[in-house]
């Protein structure tokens, strides 16, 4: 699942054009359950199984001087790990409701955090740089933000922990327990009276409510042990890991098909930033001749157009262009008219990123920056690879 945030707020305004548009706007892109696309996450969740039952994976990619989402509190314990640049964190020291659940998260679920916890002093204020990892016990309010300098990637291990406390772990126990009783005896509604005034004084089968109850309680005294909480927690924890597997196991069989049809041209009505790309910092590009430029923008018309009559372009936006924040519009200018320039037949996108930092004071255009925007240039058909573009060394796809 892919969420935008812009101005720590969710939106849906890019949708149609990708996340490519949205961080160069200066919106953050987060994929939750990111395991089940890119295998080093999956494997990483896997490992730690033996200790931690079940994680889970969440990623956040977070442009320059921005922020994704503002000061919460998580009803999951979460290791921070920090894969690439650099982002700022504040956490404060006393959790405003201990152990939250879901609905109970400050800062989220419709609950204000309270002034005195961001008031009072962080009790840890820190940059995590590449390789870093930080762990934040659930509950604890806590922000992050990139500084005008820098932008971020980080991924959270998630642990559930607010779906297997004590309390829900006894009771779904209880639960197993009272509902395999022979004769599914206390499966059987309670007296509708219970819920009248004055229901407590009925009887069942001639006896009182407390002495039904004392029998569900003698029941349960003689069976809920220690082996019957671990049955249940080890129920549902591979419950979790079987939807996790099939989850994972069914993205990755839809990826591969839809990379087979997009490699036999099955896929011309696909949106254009669907289609498989790859961009590097050692990337080389060029601009596109007259001719290429207006073949692109005839083909990506002829896309939406498609993609409208399917009832799936409501609101798609022509991408004859690239929108970008005002922060790393000088850059971009910088970057467009360099590979414009009659003399320059190709340029390497890492030399572009680097001369538009030189000439230019735009802090905030950094290698993500620069990846967005030759990604999000080729499918507009602004920017083309040069016929001689073979990476020469191993490098990860945007």
């Amino acid at each position: 699942e892919l969420l935008v945030f812009d101005k720590r707020e969710l939106t849906h305004q890019f949708d149609a054009q990708g996340p490519c548009a949205a961080l160069l706007k200066g919106a953050s892109c987060v994929v939750n359950h990111a395991e089940y696309i890119w295998a080093p996450f999956g494997n990483l969740c896997y490992s730690l199984r033996e200790r931690l039952v079940h994680v889970y994976c969440n990623t956040y990619v977070t442009p320059a001087k921005t922020q994704a989402v503002p000061a919460h509190a998580d009803d999951r314990d979460v290791f921070v790990l920090q894969l690439c640049g650099r982002k700022s964190w504040r956490v404060w020291k006393d959790a405003p409701i201990m152990f939250p659940y879901s609905h109970e998260q400050v800062g989220k679920a419709g609950l204000d955090i309270p002034d005195s916890i961001l008031e009072s002093k962080p009790c840890i204020e820190c940059v995590l740089e590449a390789g870093d990892v930080l762990y934040m016990p659930r509950g604890f309010v806590h922000e992050a933000f990139c500084e005008e300098d820098y932008s971020s990637w980080h991924a959270t291990l998630a642990v559930a922990t607010h779906d297997w406390s004590w309390s829900k772990v006894v009771t779904g126990a209880t639960s197993a327990i009272l509902d395999g009783a022979t004769g599914a005896r206390w499966k059987e509604a309670v007296p509708l009276s219970l819920g009248c005034p004055g229901g407590t004084d009925r009887s069942i089968d001639g006896k009182s409510i407390d002495e039904t109850l004392e029998e569900v309680l003698a029941t349960l005294k003689e069976s809920l042990k220690a082996e019957a909480l671990s049955s249940h927690f080890h129920n549902r924890i591979a419950s979790h890991n079987r939807m996790q597997e099939t989850a994972r196991r069914e993205y990755g069989s839809a990826m591969a098909s839809f990379r087979e049809n997009t490699g036999n041209g099955q896929t011309s009505d696909a949106w254009p930033f669907l289609r498989p790309l790859e961009v590097h910092s050692r990337s080389q590009l060029r601009a596109p001749s007259k001719e290429e430029r207006q073949e692109a923008l005839d083909a990506l018309h002829y896309s939406v157009m498609i993609s409208k009559g399917k009832g799936k372009g409501k609101g798609l936006p022509r991408l004859d262009g690239v929108v970008v924040r005002d922060e790393i519009l000088g850059a971009v200018k910088e970057v467009m008219s360099e590979l414009r320039r009659p003399e320059v037949t190709s340029c390497v996108l890492e030399d572009l990123c680097q001369s538009a930092a030189r000439n230019t004071d735009c802090p905030c255009f950094d290698s993500l920056a620069a990846l967005c925007l030759a990604r999000a240039g080729l499918t507009a058909g602004m920017i083309y690879h040069a016929a001689a573009d073979l990476p020469a060394r191993a490098a990860e796809p945007l």
